[in-house]
């Protein structure tokens, strides 16, 4: 047993810090987006401990700076990169190859992304209770978790909105470009300056959840309106700024071990009980760098991390374990059902700049002073992007792979709509015209013809950053459980049944909020238990369940 600091703060690096941790209950593996939701609600209940174990640091300076986020994404230090396996139908510019990262520090990819804030459609998450037999993911019964997250500081206050949240909403107050935006919707027919985020009336014939596809996409209800981000005073407010940040000092049961990788799941028969790490640092706490925990571990690695750490652990498809000699422990369909969305962009020269941010006239030393003082400016604006157009019904089927939309088909329709919009009055004020990339393999085809967009977007297309799917919930464990193994439990958008209609962000916050609720539900119903079972001041397991937490302990402590 290790020396007990009750009241050592937060260790937020593994390699400088000689804290020594009290840690009681359970263990997250993964500092992420979800991972540090779970954290934040799991400690500040004041009964439990927490341990964090998350392979990144602290997020570089200058993260918080919205401008700053796409020159993030190609820093190897604080991502992870992949890259896929040969594809037939997108990315074949980079021959098949997709370039594929996700966030590698505290928060994750939400202090990697470009903040935008999206619930997604109602129907994303009706979708979730039919696919898993559970009506508490409808999104009646979700909205009390989407509004848990969020302090609102949009336009459109209403009670379908949260206002002491951890996450800060509102909408750039520098946004040049918005007004040509919202004026070439409203000139095509589109309603515009509407709450992206709240109740969607939906016409009736999008109530039609299985019509033919052509007739679904012509007859979408599409809005026209500012986006919404998740800053606070224009800064970046991820997972770990808004959960974990404000109450570290105050929060003494919350542990945090950074740069530590996470490399199996241990076992006592099919009891998690603890956690083996890497670390390149010596510390002098942990000999062999394990750590148990006696109640749970949730682990929240994301969607491409969370199935290879199961799978490392035994917990996986019978011929991918084999294939790697890896002993099966519970055989699962682990890293299947994998779900992206497909992004592809489109340029458009323009002869007036001022609708756009111009980096040689807008980064400037006062414009970053004004950044400084008031979070406004250009560097406020994350991209550039100011102005969205969704959808308020969801494509999203309960039904078989083969009913899923065609890709090509679906893209082509959106690569035309985008087209129509430039070609509106309002930004041929501009002068905006389609500035398309040269492909050898199009060349023959005429421009924006059928055959010119779909070798256009096969050649173009690449994944949305935003995988989800490979960890999927359904109606055999109720609760996040991992199927067959007691103690452990998933967090991130690696269980979602189904993509949203959104970026992911906030869909993962919602789920990282009920399943801490659900959490804390169970283990009071536990501790209840067991004060009625045991007597008073002993426990079933003798003294040894006192001993809350250890690392590198020689065997597994008692589970219950």
């Amino acid at each position: 047993m290790v020396e007990t600091l009750t009241n050592t703060p937060c260790c937020l690096d593994f390699a400088a810090s000689k804290c020594v941790v009290n840690v009681d209950l359970c263990y997250l593996v993964g500092g992420g987006t979800g991972g540090l939701a779970v954290a934040r609600r799991l400690a500040e209940d004041g009964r439990h401990t927490v341990l964090v174990l998350e392979s990144g640091g602290i997020p570089k300076e200058g993260n918080e700076i919205p401008a700053l986020a796409p020159g993030f994404t190609s820093d190897s230090d604080i991502i992870f990169r992949y890259t896929s396996v040969p594809q037939q139908n997108a990315a074949l510019s980079t021959d098949g190859l997709e370039r594929i990262i996700s966030g590698r520090m505290l928060g994750g990819t939400s202090s990697l992304n470009y903040m935008h804030f999206n619930r997604g459609s109602p129907r994303d998450y009706d979708a979730w209770a039919e696919s898993t037999g559970d009506q508490s993911w409808k999104y009646s019964n979700m909205l009390p978790y989407l509004k848990r997250i969020e302090t609102y500081a949009g336009d459109y206050p209403s009670d379908q909105h949260g206002y002491f949240g951890p996450v800060m909403l509102s909408r750039p107050k520098y946004a040049p470009g918005l007004d040509y935006w919202l004026e070439a919707g409203k000139s095509l027919g589109y309603q515009t300056r509407v709450d992206p985020n709240g109740p969607q009336k939906i016409s009736k014939r999008t109530e039609l959840n299985y019509c033919p596809l052509k007739e679904l996409i012509v007859n979408l209800d599409t809005r026209f309106t500012a986006t919404e981000f998740s800053k606070r005073l224009g800064r970046r407010d991820s997972s770990y700024t808004a959960y974990i940040q404000p109450i570290l000092s105050s929060t003494p049961n919350l542990r945090v071990l950074t740069n530590v990788n996470a490399t199996q799941i241990m076992f006592s028969g099919k009891h998690a009980v603890g956690v083996k790490f890497d670390s390149n640092i010596q510390n002098s706490y942990s000999t062999d760098n394990v750590v148990y925990a006696k109640k749970e571990i949730i682990i929240s690695a994301g969607s491409y991390g969370s199935p290879v750490l199961l799978m490392r652990s035994g917990i996986g498809p019978r011929e991918v374990l084999e294939a790697a000699k890896i002993p099966i422990l519970q055989e699962l369909p682990v890293g299947k059902n994998l779900q992206n969305h497909i992004a592809l962009e489109l340029d458009f020269l323009i002869n007036d700049t001022s609708a756009v941010i111009h980096p040689p006239r807008d980064f400037t030393p006062e414009n970053l002073e004004l950044f400084n003082r008031t979070g406004d400016g250009p560097y406020s604006s994350a991209g550039g992007a100011t102005g969205q157009a969704f959808i308020a019904s969801s494509v999203a089927k309960a039904a078989g792979e083969s009913d899923w939309a065609d890709i090509q088909f679906t893209m082509a329709h959106s690569v035309k709509e985008v087209l129509r919009v430039m070609e509106t009055e309002s930004y041929q004020r501009l002068g905006a015209r389609f500035d398309s990339i040269e492909i050898p393999a199009c060349m023959n085809f005429q421009m924006k013809s059928d055959e010119f967009l779909a070798c256009y977007i096969k050649h173009l297309s690449h994944n949305g950053c935003h995988p989800v799917g490979t960890c999927k919930m359904g109606p055999s464990r109720p609760f996040c459980c991992v199927i067959g193994i007691h103690g452990l439990r998933i967090a991130d958008a690696s269980v979602m049944p189904s993509i949203v209609n959104a970026n992911t962000q906030v869909a993962v916050y919602a789920i990282a909020e009920r399943v801490s609720e659900l959490i804390l539900q169970q283990w009071q119903q536990q501790s209840s238990f067991r004060q009625k079972s045991w007597h008073h001041g002993q426990s079933q397991f003798g003294g040894q369940s006192w001993q809350r937490f250890s690392f590198g302990r020689k065997h597994f402590p008692s589970y219950f």
